[in-house]
């Protein structure tokens, strides 16, 4: 059979940190994997399926699923090991090492392992089918869009990484196997973040960036063209490159753990991690493995700083970050901000005194406009998370003709402005019926029969065995099993009827779509309410973010409403456009409740026990109806009980002034009627 040929992974054009990672992981998989996040058609799957061309052959025990270490005790099955220890050969060969690749789509079952249902019913005995755990042992374990995973089925993954082992007990088995794999996740940040506590179990993690230098974009068309044209010609002109980083690894890989760190350099590490915050005892273990692979990479057997200072940029970015909302601090700048002084074997690490110009204040006017600061001062001056302002507000209110600023003025986003304790209890208020969850959780969950998708936790009778699509082996066994105890024929070790069948009950996350509408229009920008509007909307998002919930980003203003962001966990991008959004015009509600409509019905389609919930924050002052000629109170009533009808939870800001109740175009009551939504006014600050 003939190989399918893979685009050589010394061919790849740029991206030189995402591929030292890999090899890394390479030399040491317990670094713990890496992390790829980058945009789409940045060439992350493309690196993760060369570069298991470059590693080096593997001697495995030849008739062991699990691909056991046949020189090492420690990496050996139950069986392997009790084989070795009665003194008999294990039989040896070597394999190449591959990418094993996980779909989304895939259940527990297929990932550890389950009952081998066919040896239970013919041989009458319970035995494991290996799941891709056992697959992947000592081999590539390749998760691609790995934040749109289970995340019960991404912690039993990073359990297996952390801890080289597969425990498997389900289904009355029992039974331990080595799991020690190259763990590589891809995603993309549109799509949303993962937790901070799977991000911080990934080892390292560098973001794939689209190179914009455009000669290498040049070189990477011809390339790819190139393999197109003639792969065979293509692989072999590389075919030299290969195999000598394919040695090196190998070599770096047999060093590896006679790479010796001195006691200053892991001091130096844990210094720099308490002086940037970093709140896990992780990122010092990692870098010191780091650093050693880096040092046996290069054929050395002591690290040297240089290897400390390119580990900890791989091992720290995505540790100082708290959430997608937080401002991203450059790793690189703030290393080469570190003086490091060598003083005969110990090292010492000074931080460069940073000379700050200050304008003289009340305070600091003793002859002094400079001062020396911290790494992590230097942080908070430099790397700001947030700015609070602190104006007062709806003081000396205006006169009437006052209101009015310019059209399209952008305002920005008081973010200080926080009533989400508010608001969110009441459209997160979960519906009676079968859901349930855990006390434990942010998320909720769904109780389903039929499909496989979801973690299963019961079983029950089916209605219609002809229909069942997902059968509960352990239990249709158990009942066989008991239904066979009086009979005194002999029979075969199991025979299943279709009274023995039960299907699974399966737990599913149900998702929540957040649907944030902004009336942007000049009506808004009447004593800056609209800055007020878009703190409340931005810290929604920021409320979304620990759900994990899905959000939507709706404007209207002028004569139309757009869509800014379809639904995503992308937070960083709300944010980014309520900060862009400008502000004038008309208000054309209708439009932002049909934009709203037809993106619910869209949503419902694919994924009909989506959750969603809609907020409006408006003055209710709509002025632009859908039709010319039509009655815009008509248009919002009939769109507000068309959004009713799709279960969907409805809740409104009123922005409004008290004298502006009940002023003329002001549909306000209108609209909570029709959606039959819950109203929170705005808090007059101030005056």
């Amino acid at each position: 059979m003939r190989r399918t040929l893979v685009f050589p992974f010394t061919a790849i054009v740029g991206q030189e940190r995402a591929k030292l990672a890999l090899i890394l992981n390479a030399i040491n998989p317990l670094i713990g994997g890496v992390l790829l996040r980058g945009d789409r058609g940045t060439g992350k799957s493309t690196m993760v399926r060369a570069f298991a061309q470059v590693l080096p052959e593997i001697e495995v025990v030849a008739d062991c699923p699990f691909n056991c270490n046949p020189y090492n005790v420690n990496e050996m099955c139950d069986s392997c090991y009790e084989r070795y220890m009665r003194g008999e050969k294990l039989p040896i060969e070597k394999r190449r090492m591959k990418v094993v690749e996980l779909p989304l789509n895939a259940t527990i079952d297929r990932v550890v392992g389950t009952l081998d249902i066919r040896r239970a019913i013919k041989e009458g005995i319970k035995a494991l089918e290996p799941g891709i755990l056992a697959e992947a042992n000592r081999n590539i374990l390749y998760i691609d869009e790995v934040n749109l995973l289970d995340d019960y089925i991404v912690d039993v993954l990073l359990d297996a990484a952390a801890f080289g082992w597969n425990i498997v007990e389900r289904e009355g088995i029992s039974v331990k196997h080595p799991s020690r794999f190259i763990l590589v996740g891809s995603m993309n940040p549109e799509e949303g973040e993962l937790r901070p506590q799977i991000l911080d179990r990934f080892g390292l993690v560098v973001e794939v960036e689209a190179i914009t230098d455009p000669d290498l974009r040049c070189e990477i068309v011809k390339r790819v063209e190139e393999f197109h044209c003639d792969p065979e010609s293509f692989v072999k002109k590389y075919e030299h490159e290969e195999v000598r980083l394919r040695e090196r690894i190998r070599r770096a890989r047999e060093i590896v753990s006679k790479v010796a760190m001195e006691d200053e350099l892991v001091k130096l590490v844990a210094k720099v991690c308490v002086e940037l915050h970093v709140s896990t005892h992780r990122a010092e273990i990692i870098t010191v493995k780091c650093a050693k692979a880096l040092a046996a990479f290069d054929g050395r057997t002591r690290v040297e700083l240089s290897d400390v200072k390119k580990a900890l940029e791989l091992v720290l970015p995505h540790r100082l970050k708290k959430s997608p909302f937080d401002e991203s601090q450059e790793v690189r700048e703030l290393l080469e901000s570190l003086d490091i002084k060598f003083r005969k074997n110990q090292y010492r690490g000074q931080y460069e005194k940073f000379r700050v110009d200050r304008q003289s204040t009340s305070h600091h006017s003793q002859g002094r406009g400079e001062w020396s600061v911290s790494l992590g001062e230097l942080l908070r001056q430099h790397h700001p998370v947030m700015v609070i302002t602190t104006m007062p507000f709806y003081r000396d209110i205006p006169t009437p003709p006052q209101y009015h600023a310019p059209l399209d003025r952008i305002f920005k986003v008081r973010k200080d402005f926080d009533i989400t304790s508010n608001i969110y209890p009441r459209i997160k208020q979960q519906r009676v019926g079968s859901r349930v969850g855990h006390r434990a959780s942010r998320r909720s969950y769904i109780k389903k029969v039929g499909g496989k998708m979801g973690v299963y936790i019961t079983y029950m009778v089916p209605k219609d065995v002809k229909k069942v699509d997902d059968i509960a082996v352990d239990a249709t066994i158990r009942a066989a099993v008991l239904r066979m105890i009086g009979w005194k024929v002999k029979a075969p070790p199991i025979k299943v009827s279709d009274e023995d069948i039960r299907e699974r009950v399966r737990r599913r996350p149900v998702s929540h779509l957040i649907i944030l509408i902004l009336d942007s229009s000049g009506s808004m920008a009447a004593l800056r309410r609209i800055e007020l509007a878009k703190g409340i909307l931005w810290n929604l998002a920021k409320r979304a973010y620990i759900d994990k919930d899905y959000v939507s980003l709706i404007v209207f203003r002028r004569n139309h409403a757009k869509i800014l962001v379809e639904p995503t966990r992308n937070y960083k991008r709300v944010m980014l456009e309520l900060e862009r959004v400008p502000t004038g015009g008309k208000t054309p509600l209708s439009h932002a409740l049909l934009e709203a409509y037809r993106l619910i019905k869209r949503e419902k389609i694919k994924n009909k026990d989506l959750q969603v919930s809609l907020i409006i924050v408006t003055d209710g002052k709509a002025n632009v109806p859908l039709n010319p000629s039509g009655s815009i109170e008509e248009e919002i009533r009939r769109l507000g009980t068309a959004i009713r009808k799709l279960g969907v939870r409805s809740l409104i800001v009123d922005t409004r002034l008290p004298f502006e109740v009940n002023l003329a175009l002001d549909y306000m009551n209108e609209l909570v009627e029709a959606l039959n939504a819950r109203c929170v006014r705005v808090p007059v600050i101030g005056a």
